[in-house]
């Protein structure tokens, strides 16, 4: 039996764990998925450039990919700006620990419009909110002024 680590996935330093190894790049494999990103073990898969809606994480068996995580969105409006709504963002037990829900947010936060103010979420109906305040923390968010948890467009702050 394997022992498994108690801790979530974002839990870990991300300079620590990253592999020596990692690609972040547009794809298509044969099966015709879009991929994003990929190292030895893992890649990441898209539905949509254009409007991203499901982000997965695949993992390399000997014979095939099996999902172990995913990142749910959608796209709304709030204060008169586009934002993509992130609904949830998962990883199974077996497989948290690797720093792949950040590397899933940065992915979607790498390929945004920059129409796209940025990424939103609300903590109040979350069941534990922590770990996705580090998260956002992590990755240069914060909690705006009517409670939702944002992080802005990289790619709108630099144009505007």
């Amino acid at each position: 039996m394997v022992a498994q680590s108690k801790k979530r996935d974002y839990e870990y330093a991300v300079d620590i764990i990253k592999p020596q190894r990692l690609e972040i790049f547009a794809n298509v494999d044969f099966l015709g998925r879009n991929i994003i990103f990929q190292d030895e073990k893992y890649k990441i898969t898209l539905d949509n450039f254009e409007e991203p809606s499901v982000l997965k994480l695949l993992f390399k068996s000997e014979n095939r990919d099996i999902k172990v995580g995913e990142l749910v969105c959608s796209k709304k409006t709030y204060f008169n700006n586009d934002y993509f709504y992130i609904n949830y963002v998962t990883v199974s037990d077996k497989h948290k620990g690797a720093g792949y829900s950040y590397r899933m947010m940065n992915c979607l936060l790498s390929i945004l419009n920059p129409n796209i103010k940025g990424l939103i979420a609300t903590i109040k109906d979350r069941v534990d909110v922590k770990p996705m305040l580090k998260l956002f923390n992590e990755l240069g968010g914060y909690k705006n002024d009517f409670g939702y948890l944002e992080i802005l467009n990289p790619k709108k702050n630099i144009l505007n």
